[in-house]
């Protein structure tokens, strides 16, 4: 772990630290199968989606479309969350990116995670205290974002944060202060998992 930032090893500022424009997606572990993870996933494919594809096709993966539309999936939800919101001067290649449980993870979530839970504030909290930018946003799925908005807003939230298209009811948000930076932290369902947010 670096601990000048509060980021462990395969995770942090997609881009450059200088060009951070203050968006952090907060999720829960990474799909690795079980596997221990090797690599900063979200940075590659939003940097280097062209070579991440080539070599899922070199390996002949049996997975590649799966691979190909979860990195998709991913891409496409952030990019319509940060447009819902009238972000559109935000992008993806200068937000940080974690997770809760780095390490390693599968596709529903592991008891390594739930366990890892119990600190998701505080880690966050290192990692917002560290950044050089005084308004963050973010992002990040229900039971992350209960444990923040009780820690940090006493429970009380917004309930029109973002719209989804197969959703009745929007997600929610709430507005903190930590220390001198602003803090704009959204409910937003996984990436991988969700249908398309609606359109301004």
């Amino acid at each position: 772990m670096d601990t000048n930032c509060g980021f462990e090893k395969y995770e942090g500022y997609v881009g450059n630290k200088e060009d951070f424009n203050g968006v952090i997606f907060y999720l829960r572990e990474p799909n690795t199968e079980g596997n221990e993870a090797e690599e900063f996933w979200f940075k590659r494919i939003i940097i280097d989606k062209e070579n991440y594809y080539k070599e899922l096709e070199e390996a002949k993966c049996e997975k590649i479309e799966t691979d190909k539309r979860i990195a998709s999936k991913f891409e496409n939800r952030f990019n319509e969350m940060l447009e819902q919101l009238g972000l559109t001067d935000k992008q993806l290649k200068d937000v940080a990116y974690c997770n809760v449980h780095s390490d390693s993870g599968e596709n529903s979530v592991t008891n390594e995670y739930r366990e890892k839970l119990t600190n998701a504030v505080n880690k966050l909290k290192i990692i917002v205290e560290n950044m050089n930018r005084k308004e963050l946003i973010v992002f990040t799925c229900k039971d992350i974002f209960n444990k923040l908005c009780d820690a940090w807003n006493d429970g009380k939230r917004n309930e029109d944060g973002l719209k989804y298209n197969n959703e009745k009811k929007c997600m929610h948000y709430f507005c903190c202060e930590i220390g001198d930076k602003k803090i704009t932290v959204y409910e937003i369902l996984h990436p991988s998992r969700s249908s398309c947010l609606q359109k301004n």
